[in-house]
């Protein structure tokens, strides 16, 4: 195979580096890093990257930088979102996840993520596709 540059004509393995740079694949910063914060103002619950820390019918885990949220019994919400369970839902800074034993937790994770204040399409419409595709209405 080879590549066109600046009307040349070089083969392929001219453009790959001969020692690849790595890729971080989390963010590390000092500070508080990335909690759960009952909103009955008890204390943070810390989450660590590559583990995960269980709540009443769900487990909140992080996974190579990023966090996701799985319910265990389909009781759990993430804003006033039911989850589906055994579905993996990623989570953003600032999101609310409400356990099934009615516990508030605010998901603040280090470095913000997406700005509290917007809310994420994108989510909404992950939410009303698996809500069509598993049969659930809002009264589920």
């Amino acid at each position: 195979a080879s590549l066109a540059c600046d009307g040349m004509i070089l083969p392929a393995a001219a453009f790959i580096p001969s020692h690849p740079r790595r890729v971080p694949t989390s963010l590390h910063m000092s500070g508080g890093g990335t909690v759960l914060r009952p909103s009955s103002g008890g204390d943070d619950i810390a989450i660590e990257n590559d583990s995960s820390v269980e709540l009443s019918g769900c487990k909140v885990e992080g996974k190579g930088g990023r966090y996701f949220c799985k319910s265990e019994n389909g009781i759990t919400k993430i804003g006033a979102n039911t989850l589906t369970t055994g579905v993996s839902y990623g989570l953003n800074d600032g999101m609310t996840i409400t356990s099934d034993d009615g516990t508030e937790y605010e998901f603040k994770m280090e470095g913000g993520g997406l700005p509290t204040e917007r809310k994420d399409p994108t989510m909404g419409l992950m939410f009303d596709v698996m809500k069509a595709q598993f049969g659930a209405t809002d009264d589920d």
